[in-house]
């Protein structure tokens, strides 16, 4: 699929330069065996952080935001697939071999990863990791979340909508991508990293049933909705895909916790969850 020219649009937008705090949160995966999967991410170093009737929350470190990307596991559909959405996770950690071991002593199996990593396993539900050196100097094991896009560009202009700072960019013969993110740089905390055209070779991204959505906390939920909207009108000004509010803010009633879903142009779904509220959900 060809780029959508947005020329007029420069990497980085004075109206969407500044708002609300924000932090990566957590990633919702949906697994069709839920205990399962939770074992499978313990066998490569995880803990169970917290549990929701029917869900597991698995990472290497408290769910504080700021601090840890960790996987939220719930129930899959039935017959839900994997989808192209959904790359890989990147796990950095001292002993990859190790943990590579561990994964397929766990039921994981060997597959082939890109840019030449050699350390890929493909884990429940189809997940694939790439498990890297720790030795690197990135803080969070869990440090970052690949995702393939239908379109580079005006999926990045709809991210720093969500606040988040372009890191690095980076491409080869046939994909492009962008890491961004909340944090200092690349490696001062998880990140997310969007490709285009999407890895596997088909034109257009199949969302599929277990990558879900990617949580982010917000100081200011109906400051951060107010900043996608502007990034939204941006693209739609510059005639590129555009993005969308699934939700307005609203109050999870069980939870008492303010959230807003967006969605970006490919249709991956972001939950944007009121950080003070959160915090409380956690106490």
């Amino acid at each position: 699929m060809a780029e959508p020219n947005i020329a007029i649009l420069p990497s980085t937008t004075p109206e969407l330069a500044s708002g609300p705090v924000s932090t990566i949160l957590h990633m919702v995966i949906r697994s069709s065996d839920v205990k399962a999967a939770a074992a499978f991410y313990q066998a490569v170093g995880m803990k169970v952080i917290r549990e929701r009737p029917g869900n597991i929350f698995v990472g290497y470190g408290p769910e504080v935001p700021g601090e840890r990307m960790v996987i939220e596991l719930a129930q899959a559909k039935e017959g839900a697939t994997i989808g192209t959405a959904l790359d890989h996770l990147l796990i950095s950690v001292d002993n990859p071999d190790k943990v590579r071991k561990a994964a397929l002593a766990a039921g994981g199996l060997e597959a082939k990863a890109s840019g030449g990593r050699a350390n890929a396993i493909v884990g429940p539900d189809g997940v694939k990791l790439v498990i890297i050196d720790g030795g690197n100097g990135i803080s969070d094991p869990l440090c970052r979340l690949v995702l393939n896009v239908d379109a580079l560009e005006p999926s990045r202009l709809f991210l720093q909508g969500l606040g988040m700072r372009l890191f690095e960019t980076r491409s080869d013969s046939f994909h492009k991508s962008v890491v961004m993110g909340y944090g200092r740089g690349p490696r001062s905390g998880a990140t997310l990293e969007i490709v285009s055209p999407p890895r596997g070779g088909a034109p257009k991204v199949e969302i599929g049933g277990i990558y879900d959505r990617l949580a982010i906390s917000s100081t200011d939920i109906d400051a951060s909705v107010n900043k996608v909207k502007k990034a939204i009108a941006l693209a739609v000004f510059a005639k590129v895909p555009s993005g969308q509010v699934l939700k307005e803010p609203f109050v999870i009633e069980s939870l008492g916790t303010k959230i807003a879903e967006v969605a970006d142009p490919t249709g991956l779904v972001f939950a944007l969850v009121d950080t003070e509220d959160f915090i409380r959900e956690l106490a």
